[in-house]
């Protein structure tokens, strides 16, 4: 009777705790929802940290390259100083990953995810040059993740070619 007895009791719990563990089961699965969402908010912050320090590197970078230009070209101990803080800053970047990045000249820029185009633009009357990268004006930086990924950290500024009709070719026509 009590090996009975216990059989029947075993056969109860199980019975409670399945149907316990049924009803945890959406709590479990919420929980584990949330504990995702929360390391992705992690990461997103992390990235908005780092994005954050690595902008005022970069920001930095290109300050100090307007500087050299305002330099007197006679004052070779300011350009020095300018010029080996640039670099620091650069080699900084390039320990974490981040390079430098322009795009060819003469690629088509509306292409290139790692361009922005500047407002002013170099006018052609060559058709097929529309768009393409005719200069650089700043600096693009990329980081090449893992899986071989490109994350652009900023854009390369470019200048590229507009096309417009010849008044001249207008006028004979």
């Amino acid at each position: 009777e009590l090996k009975d007895f216990l059989i029947n009791e075993h056969k109860d719990a199980k019975k409670i705790i399945t149907e316990v563990d049924e009803k945890i089961a959406p709590f479990e699965k919420v929980a584990r929802e949330k504990n995702d969402e929360l390391k992705e908010y992690k990461k997103g912050y992390e990235y908005s940290r780092n994005k954050a320090l690595l902008d005022g590197i970069i920001e930095t970078i290109t300050f100090i390259e307007n500087a050299e230009g305002k330099i007197n070209a006679s004052d070779e101990i300011a350009k020095s100083y300018f010029s080996s803080t640039k670099d620091k800053l650069l080699i900084i970047l390039n320990n974490s990953g981040i390079e430098v990045f322009n795009p060819k000249i003469n690629t088509q820029s509306l292409d290139h995810q790692g361009c922005e185009v500047d407002l002013t633009t170099e006018p052609t009357n060559d058709k097929n040059k529309n768009n393409l990268v005719y200069s650089i004006v700043a600096n693009g930086y990329k980081l090449t993740l893992k899986n071989n990924e490109i994350q652009y950290i900023k854009k390369a500024l470019v200048k590229v070619y507009e096309y417009k009709k010849n008044e001249n070719n207008n006028n004979k026509a």
